[in-house]
């Protein structure tokens, strides 16, 4: 149900399909729709989802909203129509609207006693089609919104390279205020940014970088290898001091001793043992280390 009307003293229900309507006046001043008796003083018809009111040729007066109207007008709830010397009101009730003569729909606003009825509220809901037009002019304007802010950030962003050898797993350039990755390069607003990269068998990057207005900065980085992990155990006995490219390191047994990958002088000494001196080689993230202290001279080194 599209529009409920007061025609002929009944209610009539008009149809979507049943547009463009006529409406007449009888002799009597009541309101007719699509009605064939009396000529049209007037057209009710639907646009977009969208009521308005139509003139006619025919010499009877029409008012919209007590405005001569001479070609056709948008209705919306709380409207009237004057039509000679009927008045007709659109309202909205019950997500019904309904257009009735003004008589009939003041009759509803007041009591029995003929006071007005302290609960009734007007309703001044927009049409159906009303929202739909405004969701999409609000749509639109969200967009255009959106394309010049997009526009304005082009306009005012800075390319950055960023160069990082060897190819991290991962890379993020980010934090405020902004930064778009484009192919093989950011555009990024001036500010200060933070880049983080990683890749397996290497340390983390984590750097801050500034970026100013009228640069083309290029950023470049080396990632370093994660440093390899040393045991060392003597046998016969413990507590033998140990000694890297002639740094101590402490006394055996010792784990997790970081060393750069590559080879190292070691020495290994005891006060119990002749002295052990050999070249510790770092291949691998773990190694391990095992040297057998000679009591009288000699030793043996063997690192796996």
């Amino acid at each position: 149900m599209l529009l409920r009307v007061w025609s002929n003293g009944k209610w009539q229900d008009i149809q979507a399909a049943d547009f463009p309507c006529s409406i007449s006046i009888s002799p009597e001043g009541s309101p007719a729709f699509a009605s064939s008796a009396e000529p049209p003083a007037a057209w009710i018809s639907l646009s977009n989802n969208q009521l308005f009111v139509q003139a006619t040729d025919e010499p009877t007066s029409i008012l919209h909203n007590g405005t001569s109207i001479k070609s056709s007008e948008w209705l919306a709830p709380g409207d009237t129509i004057t039509i000679g010397a009927a008045t007709l009101r659109l309202r909205l009730d019950s997500e019904i609207l309904t257009l009735e003569p003004v008589d009939i729909a003041a009759s509803k606003q007041t009591t029995k006693d003929g006071q007005p009825s302290p609960d009734h509220t007007p309703s001044f809901a927009p049409l159906p089609g009303s929202r739909l037009n405004r969701r999409l002019r609000n749509t639109a304007l969200a967009i255009f919104i959106l394309l010049l802010l997009a526009a304005a950030f082009v306009l005012t962003a800075v390319p950055v390279r960023i160069t990082i050898t060897p190819q991290p797993d991962t890379v993020s350039f980010n934090r405020f205020p902004l930064s778009v990755k484009i192919w093989d390069r950011y555009l990024a607003l001036p500010g200060t940014y933070r880049i983080i990269a990683s890749k397996a068998g290497f340390r983390k990057l984590n750097e801050s970088v500034t970026i100013s207005f009228a640069s083309k900065p290029t950023f470049t980085f080396t990632l370093q290898e994660l440093p390899g992990l040393f045991d060392i155990t003597t046998q016969p006995v413990d507590g033998a001091s140990v000694s890297i490219n002639n740094s101590e390191l402490g006394i055996t047994p010792l784990q997790n001793i970081e060393l750069d990958k590559g080879r190292h002088e070691l020495r290994i000494t005891s006060a119990e043992r002749s002295p052990c001196n050999s070249t510790a080689c770092i291949r691998s993230q773990h190694c391990r280390a095992y040297a057998e202290l000679a009591a009288f001279g000699g030793q043996d080194f063997t690192q796996r």
